[in-house]
């Protein structure tokens, strides 16, 4: 019981001083920034919180309550494929985009770049934080609660630091969004735990099973979806309707007025090893 209660107060420690860092981090980067990039950067953020379900549609949500080890090793190797490999893939491109636009845009083609650049921005986004998803659900499976804290804090700690360092002298979303696929590297570059992981999931060789046979219920992703969309959906419906520059007022608020219960609150809802 004691051991019990230890590895849990060590989560809820870690995702509470993670969701400091996160809550006033991000009241810290908003200073800096004018509402019109904040407003733009929630948006994405947002959208990026649902695409990453299709990612991977939670498989590895699945691998947690598999009712044996084989089930697990199947759904977290299937999971980790796909998140990997589309995190490099789109990394990359992401990379490569921006060079490109900056260096060959035309006058006739101004809003079509930002449309590609902006797109590119949340399949980069939403791919990390899949990623970010399997890794924490893995550890939570395991019961290694400290190794989750840190990914969570590293993370959190790596991405204020990047955006702030970005955006310190000329801020963008596109900064703002780079800052979180450096936090997320980070968590893989500078943890042995991660690092370990991500090589088991990339270098095994699982036996893949066909689909026919996946006990997979695609109600739970649905279900995942719905529920991750109506958390995100209220910063894109605001900026839509009134404007980016409104919905980057509505988002500050937003997380001042909620800085107090959301802290505690997410710190108790990460336990079950859901990262949105």
């Amino acid at each position: 019981m004691y051991s019990f209660l230890r590895k849990y107060s060590i989560n809820v420690t870690g995702t509470l001083a993670t969701q400091l860092v996160n809550s006033l981090g991000f009241l810290t980067v908003a200073a800096i920034c004018s509402p019109l990039i904040i407003g733009t950067f929630a948006s994405i953020l947002a959208c990026s919180y649902i695409t990453s379900i299709f990612f991977t549609l939670r498989i590895e949500i699945l691998a947690f309550y598999a009712d044996n080890e084989v089930s697990e090793k199947i759904y977290f190797h299937m999971a980790s494929r796909y998140i990997f490999q589309a995190s490099a893939g789109f990394f990359t491109l992401f990379l490569v985009t921006i060079f490109f636009l900056k260096v060959f845009e035309t006058a006739e083609l101004p809003q079509v770049s930002k449309a590609v650049l902006i797109i590119l921005e949340i399949f980069s986004i939403s791919a990390c934080l899949a990623g970010l998803s399997l890794i924490t659900t893995v550890f939570n499976k395991r019961g290694q609660f400290s190794e989750l804290a840190k990914v969570r804090f590293v993370v959190a700690i790596m991405t204020i630091l990047s955006q702030l360092i970005l955006c310190v002298e000329n801020a963008s979303h596109e900064k703002l969004a780079l800052g979180v696929v450096i936090g997320s590297v980070s968590a893989v570059l500078l943890l042995k735990e991660t690092r370990n992981l991500v090589l088991m999931f990339t270098i095994t060789r699982e036996k893949v099973i066909a689909p026919a046979q996946w006990k997979f219920r695609l109600s739970d992703s649905v279900v995942q979806l719905i529920g991750i969309a109506l958390i995100q959906l209220p910063i894109i419906i605001t900026s839509a309707l009134y404007g980016a520059e409104f919905g980057g007022y509505f988002e500050v608020a937003q997380r001042f007025s909620q800085l107090p219960l959301s802290v505690l609150a997410t710190a108790i809802t990460k336990l079950t090893g859901d990262s949105s």
